[in-house]
C-alpha cells in the first residue's frame, strides 16, 4: 500500500515537470505571424566614424608638434619651407588653440608663422588668438602679421577684443586702436564714436588749518516763569507764563590741520579716435559725438533699404 502511494506521487511529479517544460518551449518558439524583432544598433559605430572636437584636437597636436621639431626646428631651410606649407594647410577650427601654444612660443619666425596659419583657419578662437597677439606680443612684427592675418580674413575678425582693450589706458589701447583703422572693420564704429572724448578725473587737495569748533547736544525743559491774573464776569483766573532752560552737554575744542579733496572729471579729445574714424569713413565731424551717430544711422538705413530693394 506503502509503495503504491509514493509509485503514484511520482507519477504525478514527472508529469507535472513534463507539462511545466512544454510551456516553456511553446513560450520561446517564434510565432509563424510574429515579426522578427529589428537587430539593435552598434553602440558607438556612428561616433567612431565621426571624431569629435577633442579627438581631432590630439591628432592635430601631436601633429603640429611633430612638424614644429621636425622640419621648423631642423635648422634647414628646405625643410622650414616644407614645414611652413604643411601648417598654412591646416584649416580645422580645432588646431587653433594648438598652433599658438606651440608655435607662440618660439622663435620670432615662429610666431610670424603661427599668426599666418591662424589667418588660414576659420572661426572665432583663432581670431581671439590674434587679437591677443595684437595686444600682447612684445615684437612689431608679430603684431603687423596679426593684424594682416585679421584684415585678410573674411568671417570673424576678433573686433570685440580688440574694442575691449579700448577701455586700456597704455599699450593696450594704442594697439587696438591701431589695430582696428587698420583692419577696418565697420563693426567698431559705434564704439569709437563713444570714445571721441574720454572722461578723466583730477583731484586737487586744499589744507585745511586748525580751527575751533563748538557744538552742543541737549534738550529745553519747560517750567512756569510766572503767573498773570485774568479777571472776568464773575471769575478770576491766572494765565501762565512758560520759560524754557537747556539742558545737556556742550563741547568745544581746536581741531587738528586736514586736507579737503576736490574732485573734478572731464572729457578730454581723443586725436587718435578721431584720425581712426576719418581713415575708415572718409568723414570728418570733428569731435562731434551726435554727428557721427547720425551719420552713422543714415549709413545703417540705407543698407537696410538696399537690402529690401535687393
Amino acid at each position: 500500500m506503502r509503495s503504491a502511494l509514493i509509485f503514484s506521487i511520482a507519477i504525478f511529479l514527472a508529469a507535472s515537470a513534463a507539462a511545466v517544460a512544454a510551456q516553456q518551449d511553446t513560450a520561446a518558439a517564434p510565432s509563424p505571424t510574429a515579426t522578427p524583432a529589428a537587430p539593435r544598433p552598434t553602440a558607438g559605430l556612428s561616433a567612431a566614424s565621426e571624431p569629435t572636437f577633442a579627438q581631432r584636437q590630439r591628432t592635430l597636436t601631436a601633429e603640429i608638434q611633430n612638424i614644429s621639431i621636425t622640419l621648423l626646428g631642423s635648422g634647414d631651410a628646405a625643410k622650414w619651407d616644407e614645414g611652413r606649407m604643411r601648417m598654412l594647410m591646416i584649416r580645422d577650427p580645432a588646431a587653433a588653440a594648438p598652433v599658438w601654444r606651440i608655435l607662440g612660443i618660439g622663435s620670432l619666425p615662429m610666431r610670424i608663422l603661427a599668426c599666418d596659419v591662424l589667418g588660414q583657419i576659420p572661426g572665432p578662437e583663432s581670431a581671439r588668438l590674434l587679437a591677443r597677439a595684437i595686444l600682447t606680443e612684445e615684437s612689431d612684427a608679430v603684431v603687423a602679421a596679426a593684424v594682416k592675418a585679421l584684415h585678410d580674413r573674411a568671417d570673424y575678425r576678433g573686433t570685440p577684443e580688440l574694442v575691449a582693450a579700448l577701455a586700456k589706458p597704455g599699450r593696450p589701447f594704442d594697439r587696438a586702436i591701431s589695430a582696428i583703422g587698420e583692419i577696418g572693420d565697420t563693426a567698431a564704429l559705434a564704439p569709437l564714436i563713444s570714445r571721441l572724448k574720454m572722461p578723466e578725473t583730477h583731484v586737487t587737495a586744499t589744507p585745511i588749518p586748525p580751527r575751533q569748533t563748538s557744538f552742543y547736544f541737549g534738550t529745553l525743559v519747560p517750567y512756569v516763569m510766572g503767573a498773570t491774573p485774568v479777571v472776568g464776569s464773575g471769575a478770576v483766573g491766572w494765565a501762565p507764563k512758560i520759560g524754557y532752560l537747556p539742558t545737556g552737554t556742550g563741547m568745544s575744542y581746536t581741531g587738528p590741520p586736514g586736507v579737503a579733496y576736490h574732485t573734478t572729471v572731464e572729457f578730454v579729445p581723443q586725436p587718435i579716435v578721431l584720425e581712426t574714424l576719418k581713415k575708415m569713413t572718409g568723414q570728418d565731424f570733428g569731435y562731434e559725438a551726435g554727428l557721427w551717430r547720425l551719420w552713422l544711422t543714415r549709413q545703417y538705413r540705407a543698407q537696410q533699404e538696399k537690402g529690401r530693394t535687393d
